[in-house]
């Protein structure tokens, strides 16, 4: 599953699948999996993640 941020999840839900998850995972993966309904939206190509130094490196040439 792909997903794109912002995303959205109930707080004590999300908690939960965290105390339980054996390391970091992708949230709505990790909730789709543990049986919780997980709605998806249209996203929007211009609402780019930065995570790794090439993201950044996108991202500025996308400003310049």
């Amino acid at each position: 599953m792909v997903t794109q941020s912002p995303q959205a999840f109930r707080a004590d839900v999300l908690r939960a699948a965290h105390a339980d998850a054996p390391r970091p995972v992708e949230n709505s993966g990790m909730l789709a999996a543990l049986g919780h309904r997980v709605v998806t939206v249209p996203g929007d190509p211009a609402n780019l993640h930065v995570a790794t130094l090439e993201d950044l490196a996108v991202v500025r040439l996308l400003v310049r």
